[in-house]
């Protein structure tokens, strides 16, 4: 009777002892990326590729809160993400000596004839952007490197982190690109030079 009662608690603290660490695991899932044209306010299409899964498409917080004009802070002690918008003091891009300034925010007006959007570029003539931290800048700082590029050719500007209004900035090259309603445009003959 004893060796029955050894027998019975030892099959279930062995089972207790299997269970448990799967108890603990993270779940896996098997999801998708799409991709997707963004709209936000009517201003041009943004392309993305979210991830989806089962239904829902779950877009990635700091491209879209960026997008909607959101900082965006992730604190890893306490596993938060905290999405603010920018003072006043943040939004000042005169850091940046690239950008053409004003005291008053300014309204671009692009001509259709002379500018092209980064959605056309990409959709239509298969070009690639990418923003990252400039070489060599610190993790903080409020700069961003935009490059543009196609084949085996790369343009390069410095920007801003936080884009709260339109401007022009222009590279070391004197190529210009604007920003209006939170998207990016080109002169279509800095691209058409791409193609040469």
């Amino acid at each position: 009777m004893k060796s029955v009662r050894m027998f019975i608690v030892g099959l279930v603290s062995g089972v207790m002892l299997a269970t448990a660490g799967t108890a603990f695991a993270a779940e896996e899932v098997r999801a998708t990326f799409q991709r997707f044209l963004l709209v936000i306010n009517g201003a041009e299409p943004v392309e993305i590729e979210p991830l989806v899964y089962r239904g829902t498409t779950y877009l990635p917080v700091r491209e879209t809160a960026n997008l909607l004009g959101y900082d965006v802070t992730y604190k890893a002690d306490m596993r938060t993400i905290e999405l603010s918008k920018p003072t006043e003091k943040e939004k000042r891009v005169d850091d940046v000596s690239t950008i053409i300034e004003t005291n008053q925010p300014q309204t671009i007006e692009l001509d259709p004839d002379i500018w092209v959007s980064e959605w056309e570029l990409k959709n239509s003539y298969d070009f690639q952007f990418s923003i990252g931290l400039p070489q060599g800048h610190d993790p903080s700082s409020d700069d961003r490197e935009l490059k543009l590029i196609y084949q085996n050719k790369t343009e390069s500007w410095i920007i801003p982190k936080i884009i709260t209004e339109d401007f022009i900035v222009h590279n070391e090259n004197g190529n210009e690109i604007a920003f209006k309603n939170g998207m990016k445009y080109f002169k279509k003959s800095f691209a058409e030079q791409f193609f040469q």
